[in-house]
């Protein structure tokens, strides 16, 4: 059977047939890890429990011995989908159980444990983070939590790695920058020039007094300093922001309007040769 199928149906949302078709699998091969694994997900989902617990123990004991690159990629995939399952507030259970019962050194679920054992148990929390970590080193909120701890602790240059860390692999899905602007974890660090380097959403260069004046409202300032800069994204992402917040304030037919049509002609075309910009993405909080 190709088990393609089963997955195709889990994402369709057609739980019964994902049953089926596992149960079927699992009359052909008795022994194979995928079937029951997805077998343990439709009980989860159907709030059965101690059933799903126990299928998946019996799935993943399956394969406890073998370190092959496709189990262990299949292993976590079933590990993202229990999580993906749980409700926010059982998510800790969840992955208590997937790091304990199932004995998978799952990246997420690590996470979500030292999360959990932060207030009460700090020195655990940074064993569990640091697990966490060597499991997925690509994780980014985990990088971002060994941050606070070690702000927490003291440890400037651990807070700075991590940070970094925090930063290159967040792009476009952590606002690493954002957070640690207001995270108390972090008030220890303000006078210190490498952090506030690291967590500045503003461009240095010419480019500064642009994204400075649009950070505090003065909008129209935007729109003269881009007559004297390159036409790039880096300009003209800012200057189209400001060109709509001015015309947002005014009521009658803006004098921006012609201005704005412009800049957004010569932003499809810019986007069109798959041109970037890092200025504006650091500046919204997406790298």
């Amino acid at each position: 059977m190709d088990l393609s199928e089963i997955e195709e149906a889990w994402h369709a949302g057609e739980v019964q047939v994902v049953l089926r078709l596992a149960t079927e699998a699992l009359r052909q091969n008795p022994t194979a890890f995928e079937p029951k694994a997805w077998v343990g997900l439709t009980h989860w989902l159907e709030g059965q429990v101690p059933a799903a617990q126990a299928a998946l123990r019996e799935a993943f004991d399956r394969v406890r011995e073998r370190h092959d690159e496709e189990t262990d990629w299949e292993r976590h995939a079933f590990c993202n989908r229990l999580i993906e399952l749980a409700a926010e507030g059982d998510q800790v259970v969840v992955a208590r159980f997937i790091v304990e019962q199932l004995a998978v050194e799952h990246g997420t679920s690590l996470r979500l444990l030292a999360e959990g054992a932060a207030s009460s148990n700090p020195v655990a929390a940074l064993a569990l983070v640091r697990r966490a970590i060597a499991a997925d080193p690509a994780d980014a909120e985990a990088h971002y939590l060994a941050a606070k701890f070690f702000a927490g602790l003291g440890k400037r240059p651990l807070t700075i790695k991590h940070l970094e860390a925090a930063l290159e692999h967040g792009a476009g899905v952590l606002a690493v920058r954002i957070l640690a602007r207001v995270d108390g974890e972090f008030d220890g660090l303000r006078a210190d020039e490498r952090f506030n380097a690291l967590i500045d959403p503003l461009p240095q260069g010419p480019l500064r007094p642009l994204y400075a004046a649009l950070a505090v409202g003065r909008l129209n300032e935007v729109v003269a300093l881009a007559t004297t800069l390159d036409r790039s994204l880096d300009v003209l992402y800012p200057l189209r922001e400001a060109l709509e917040r001015l015309i947002d304030t005014n009521a009658a037919p803006s004098p921006f309007d012609e201005m704005l049509a412009s800049v957004n002609e010569e932003i499809d075309e810019r986007e069109e040769r798959d041109e970037e910009s890092d200025a504006y993405s650091r500046y919204c909080g997406e790298s």
